[in-house]
């Protein structure tokens, strides 16, 4: 787990060889965006493809995630683990739903909006400030949401992207 800019920078370190990492499984990049450059002289480097993370201290860090894609076993499906320029999937028993920045009213599926993560991992609240912690948590129907700053979109896959 490593922010783009230090796998850049392992890219970039000529005394960092390629069996430093070749017992590595996964790599997950968040912090920041990740962009194809890093990804590809990565890949190019190590021979690992880097899958991006989202989530926030509020969320214990991390709310999604892209993973290695995999075969069901029965019918011999791929099931897509990944797709590049999203944050990927929620991890298990977390939510995500996207609602409009103003009414906070659930959006359909493609709208852009406000992004909010819920479940059991959510914060409690902010230390000392019940008022910072109204304005970014919410109950609905027994679960706890984290209102983010980040505007995004769910695709009919449920892969979150951020707008910004």
């Amino acid at each position: 787990f490593a922010t783009p800019s230090l796998l850049e920078r392992y890219t970039a370190e000529e005394t960092f060889h390629p069996l430093l990492f070749a017992t590595l499984r996964l790599v997950v990049s968040g912090g920041e965006a990740l962009n194809d450059s890093i990804r590809a002289a990565f890949k190019q480097k190590f021979g690992l493809s880097i899958y991006e993370g989202f989530g926030t201290t509020e969320t214990t860090p991390v709310a999604t995630v892209n993973i290695p894609d995999v075969m069901t076993p029965g019918d011999w499906k791929v099931q897509t683990g990944q797709k590049i320029g999203t944050f990927g999937l929620p991890l298990p028993g977390s939510a995500l739903t996207i609602v409009h920045p103003d009414t906070l009213d659930e959006l359909p599926i493609g709208e852009q909006g406000t992004v909010l993560i819920g479940g059991p991992q959510i914060m409690k609240g902010y230390w000392n400030n019940p008022e910072l912690t109204a304005r970014v948590l919410l109950d609905r129907n027994g679960t706890r949401w984290y209102k983010t700053s980040m505007t995004g979109r769910l695709d009919t896959d449920g892969f979150l992207t951020i707008e910004h």
